[in-house]
């Protein structure tokens, strides 16, 4: 089933926006994906080309068709100023669905990513009904790590995925306590 691109919705948080992705946005997602501490833990360690991030751009747009959920462009309310990107993604072979997040690295240390994060996974857990959702994690990211645990995640294991080591953060809805591995 194909899903309608018009209907992605728009979250606000006190500071931001998150909505849909557009062509307009390539330019500064290109620049956020360019930089190499961004890409470090998106598989990106020199930072992404301009062709990578136009393909990086597509897929988020694809993921949305297909399953009807995907990554938001955050932008500042008051300024219009992109952020970066916050969302729920579900490729093929993903243990589940993830919360995932990527910052332009002017906006590090602000606690845009927890507040957008803390969004999406509200949005998830309650708009979607979903009753668990995860995020993947490189042991060393320690900033997504604490993002993780501050939007209430549980770490449940340590895990190769893709090759990479990662820590398994699940959120659940509030007073779920299902058993590990659902």
């Amino acid at each position: 089933m194909l899903h309608d691109l018009s209907r992605i919705p728009v979250i606000e948080t006190p500071r931001l926006r998150l909505r849909g992705p557009g062509e307009g946005d390539l330019d500064a997602f290109a620049a956020m994906m360019a930089d190499p501490e961004v890409g470090r833990f998106k598989g990106f360690g020199r930072g992404a080309s301009r062709e990578q991030s136009w393909g990086g751009l597509a897929n988020i747009l694809g993921h949305w068709v297909l399953r009807g959920h995907g990554l938001f462009m955050a932008e500042r309310r008051d300024t219009g100023e992109f952020v970066g990107t916050v969302g729920l993604i579900e490729p093929l072979g993903w243990p589940g669905p993830e919360i995932s997040w990527t910052l332009d690295r002017r906006h590090w240390g602000q606690g845009l990513a927890t507040e957008a994060a803390l969004a999406v996974r509200g949005w998830a857990l309650g708009d979607l009904g979903r009753d668990r959702v995860i995020s993947l994690i490189h042991p060393e990211n320690v900033a997504s790590i604490r993002v993780a645990e501050k939007i209430g995640g549980r770490h449940r294991e340590d895990v190769s995925f893709l090759g990479e080591p990662v820590r398994l953060y699940v959120f659940q809805p509030a007073g779920s306590m299902a058993p590990h591995g659902t």
